[in-house]
């Protein structure tokens, strides 16, 4: 395995990990203080999910520390593929609270 890419994929998962932790902080801060927002099931879903992909991040950010290239068979690909699926799902979910009821839009 080309020992480059695996360490641009470290440094991407760890990336990704540390930006979506500033995401959370601000998409915390506005379910917290915006109340309009958790009246919706889709915000607490989306919320849930955002959580859930935090963690997801973390655990196959930390299991590729030690031994990049050794982690990524099984679990790091594993990981992978259910971060996808979840960063899919965090994101239609999302898009329903725009399009759906039109949180963060400006109505006139």
């Amino acid at each position: 395995m080309d020992r480059g890419r695996v360490l641009g994929a470290l440094w991407l998962i760890g990336a990704g990990f540390f930006l979506g932790a500033l995401a959370a902080l601000f998409g915390t801060l506005e379910f917290l203080l915006v109340k309009e927002i958790r009246r919706f099931v889709a915000a607490w879903s989306h919320f849930i999910a955002g959580i859930t992909l935090l963690g997801l991040a973390a655990a196959n950010w930390w299991g590729r520390v030690e031994d990049p290239a050794g982690a990524v068979l099984p679990w790091g690909l594993a990981l992978s593929a259910v971060s996808a699926a979840a960063v899919g799902g965090a994101g239609w979910l999302g898009g329903k609270l725009v399009f759906d009821h039109n949180i963060g839009t400006a109505n006139e």
